[in-house]
């Protein structure tokens, strides 16, 4: 996570007004099989008041589930609708907060659910980080990304 975080933490270039970010997908899988989720999303720097940890990943993520459906079916001119459904609706997500420690520790918090929290103790393999809590499996990966104006000076 060091190296992402530090990537993150590079300052613009004074004629690329660029910002560097780090690109998030998140997949979760319950053992109950009730549902599995995916989310995605844009993580920043974030200055740490805490001593001990100055900077870690912070953002957020839309994230959808298995058990929303939506109806992609159609309906022909005068015709009958067939439906087609569709799980992780675009039309049902949820806002997700993340916050990424450089031990490899995530917060996720549930924005569009009263903004409950849960912290689960990831590690780190190849640049996929992972846990388990609470009987949910957890795998996140990243990319290094920019955001902003990066034309010609």
């Amino acid at each position: 996570m060091s190296n992402l975080i530090a990537y993150a933490q590079m300052p613009p270039a004074s004629c690329n007004k660029h910002y560097n970010t780090i690109s998030v997908e998140m997949a979760t899988n319950r053992n109950d099989m009730k549902y599995v989720s995916y989310a995605s999303g844009i993580l920043y720097k974030k200055k740490k008041t805490i001593p001990v940890i100055s900077y870690f990943l912070e953002g957020d993520a839309n994230q959808q589930f298995s058990d929303r459906s939506y109806d992609i079916g159609t309906t022909p001119p005068g015709g009958i609708h067939v439906p087609i459904m569709q799980n992780f609706s675009v039309k049902n997500e949820d806002l997700l907060g993340l916050n990424i420690k450089p031990n490899g520790d995530f917060t996720y918090t549930l924005k569009s659910w009263g903004n409950a929290k849960s912290t689960v103790s990831g590690a780190c393999i190849n640049n996929i980080l992972y846990g388990v809590k609470d009987g949910t499996f957890y795998t996140l990966s990243f990319k290094k990304t920019k955001l902003g104006y990066t034309g010609p000076c």
